[in-house]
């Protein structure tokens, strides 16, 4: 025969040693459904919460760097004839020199200095909206630096030439607004850069434009000398090879004058050229969207939610039971719980 069935309810929670049933369990969620509801729903909501407000956005751009051509290409073969070496012509930045420049000090010191416009708000700078602290303005600049390089991520493609910039914001405009702010910067950079080489290039040229002029000068003095005492240099064979040698040495001078005169007004414009250096494939402006997604933040929310809730419901059940079977026991907590919060209380208070 067997014994009897104990009964269904507190007092299978009593002792955790004891087999719980099914039926025990879901009595209890039956009983504080109330309770599991509220802790399931708080903890969604603060999962939302931090999505949706704290989660903040990001902005997504793309660009393709513009190699430029050296003006110093256009002459070097020519100078190299006549001894000259003038250096290979550059190929330009590569993605990998952008992705270096856009975590550099320098331009995120910038981005974190300029001025947005944040909704419902007045113009701030990145300083003011990270709440950066320090004892020194420079030191409240490094902290937002170091703050801002983990707001922004940067890959590159080496095979297509891409670079992709994405940059956080605690807004959709924010995030958009700096990541522009990036573009211009190495836009402003790199057309710096350009316009210095060029500006470099123009002094070198123009200083061998000069020489190749008094060459070019004394090259036509010689042949002209020649012409004006040999005046039938055609029967003589000697005569006729100097007469083609010294033409040979003009048209060679005059060449490389062309060349230079011609890399001396490129250099010059290039010089006050103000012509986007970067091709942007994809622009910031409405690539803003949230940095995580509604539907699997309500997935993780609830899951989070439920764990929680039964957490706390199995755990407030167990301790009102302990509280009935052992009143002893909960009178001598209530009297220490009451003691340590005066104490507490007391230290606040001085």
């Amino acid at each position: 025969m067997t014994g009897p069935v104990q009964p269904l309810g507190r007092a299978q929670l009593s002792d955790p040693s004891e087999h719980v049933s099914l039926y025990a369990l879901l009595s209890v969620l039956v009983r504080r459904w109330r309770q599991f509801a509220l802790a399931s729903a708080t903890v969604l909501l603060l999962v939302l919460a931090f999505v949706l407000v704290l989660g903040g956005y990001t902005a997504k751009s793309e660009f393709v760097p513009s190699a430029p051509a050296s003006n110093l290409s256009k002459f070097a073969g020519i100078a190299a004839e006549l001894g000259f070496s003038v250096g290979a012509a550059s190929a330009g930045p590569t993605v990998d020199f952008y992705s270096d420049l856009i975590q550099s000090r320098g331009l995120l010191a910038g981005i974190a200095q300029t001025e947005y416009d944040v909704p419902h708000s007045n113009r701030a700078t990145l300083l003011e909206l990270y709440h950066s602290k320090g004892r020194t303005p420079e030191d409240v600049l490094n902290a937002a630096v170091r703050k801002l390089r983990g707001k922004i991520a940067v890959s590159k493609d080496v095979k297509a030439g891409t670079v992709t910039v994405e940059t956080e914001g605690s807004s959709r405009e924010l995030a958009e607004q700096v990541n522009r702010r990036v573009l211009d910067l190495v836009n402003e950079f790199n057309l710096h850069a350009r316009q210095s080489l060029a500006g470099a290039e123009r002094v070198f040229v123009e200083g061998r434009l000069h020489q190749a002029q008094q060459d070019l000068d004394s090259a036509e003095g010689d042949l002209s000398r020649f012409l004006q005492n040999n005046r039938r240099y055609q029967d003589s064979p000697t005569l006729s090879f100097e007469a083609a040698r010294l033409q040979r040495r003009v048209d060679l001078r005059q060449q490389l004058y062309l060349s230079l005169s011609q890399a001396y007004e490129e250099a010059r414009i290039a010089e006050v050229r103000n012509t986007p250096v970067i091709t942007i494939v994809d622009a910031p402006e409405g690539s803003g969207e949230p940095r995580y997604r509604l539907l699997p933040a309500v997935a993780v929310g609830l899951a989070l939610g439920c764990t929680f809730a039964l957490a706390l419901v199995f755990g407030v059940e167990y301790l009102d039971v302990q509280r009935r079977e052992s009143p002893e026991v909960y009178s001598e907590f209530r009297t220490l719980r009451r003691a340590a919060l005066g104490r507490f209380g007391g230290i606040m208070k001085r």
